[in-house]
């Protein structure tokens, strides 16, 4: 069955339908990593930093403590090193977003490659149809074979022009709407900058 809707799919959209259904499953796949890796990460920030406003104080300033959540990193990091030698949090939080976050940065750049690509590989697709049919006008022959010939150029130029115009839009869209997550998460982190700093120094005029 599945090799069935392979075939199928081959002789519609010919090679250039492959890189598409690349790059379809590509945006799919780093959409909802993306997505989710956001979700997890302030789920788990909120929760870390409502402990340490709750007096635990130690997972702030503990840096020993093996963290993989990029936002505790860069408030943890602002907290216990960055406030030494810096008055402007804002540049350090700035920075230590950047480097915490570089891997998800880096997704965000595919994502923006395949909105570009997608639809010059249905452009591709559209000129390689169109080559093939006139490819079947110059050498003629039977009359009904092609027919089938020319309605399956027609058929690869347009499925594949439609397919990467569907592959570009959607992953434009959602490319915009993880970008104002990333902004939120860029925010937090220089907000809760602020309040683990006069946490720090609230701690360490008590001891």
């Amino acid at each position: 069955m599945l090799q069935h809707y392979c075939a199928e799919y081959y002789e519609k959209l010919g090679p250039v339908g492959i890189p598409l259904a690349a790059s379809l499953l590509l945006a799919v796949f780093l959409s909802v990593k993306i997505y989710l890796k956001f979700w997890l990460v302030e789920l788990q920030f909120r929760r870390f930093f409502k402990q340490v406003e709750n007096g635990n104080t130690a997972l702030l300033l503990d840096e020993s403590r093996l963290e993989k959540n990029p936002l505790v990193r860069v408030v943890r990091d602002i907290a216990t090193k960055h406030r030494h030698h810096s008055d402007d949090l804002r540049s350090e939080s700035a920075y230590l977003f950047h480097r915490y976050f570089y891997e998800t940065k880096r997704n965000f750049t595919t994502l923006r490659l395949i909105t570009a690509t997608a639809p010059l590989l249905g452009l591709l697709g559209t000129v390689l149809g169109i080559i093939q049919v006139f490819e079947v006008i110059g050498h003629g022959g039977n009359a009904a074979a092609d027919n089938a010939k020319l309605a399956l150029g027609i058929g690869q130029a347009l499925w594949t022009t439609v397919l990467g115009i569907v592959i570009a839009v959607p992953t434009l869209a959602v490319l915009f709407y993880l970008r104002h997550k990333l902004l939120g998460c860029m925010i937090v982190a220089v907000e809760f900058s602020y309040r683990a700093v006069a946490i720090a120094k609230a701690a360490q005029s008590d001891d």
